[in-house]
């Protein structure tokens, strides 16, 4: 199946969002530049902000199971040891 057909196969419903003039004026700009109607500039910004709040929940719960069951040192050395190993082998001399 084509993108195109899944494209057409989904549903869209039609709402109504109030939006400020100067917002909808930058909004009609993008959309101009992008050379996409003005819905589907819309569409993008929501799925980025969707993309966005679920990265944001995931980084969070990373960082809160780390606080719950933080790292042993040891392996904070071992990973320094190990890069130290790799980086000693690059040439970090400008070239010239």
């Amino acid at each position: 199946m084509e993108y195109r057909e899944v494209v057409l196969d989904m549903r869209k419903r039609l709402i109504q969002v109030p939006i400020d003039d100067e917002l909808l004026g930058q909004l009609d700009l993008l959309s101009k530049a992008r050379k996409v109607p003005r819905a589907e500039t819309i569409r993008a910004a929501c799925r980025s902000l969707v993309l966005q709040t679920k990265e944001a929940e995931l980084e969070r719960r990373y960082v809160e199971s780390y606080k719950a069951q933080p790292e042993a040192p040891i392996w904070g050395e071992v990973g320094a040891l190990l890069a130290a190993e790799v980086w000693g082998q690059e040439d970090w001399d400008e070239p010239g």
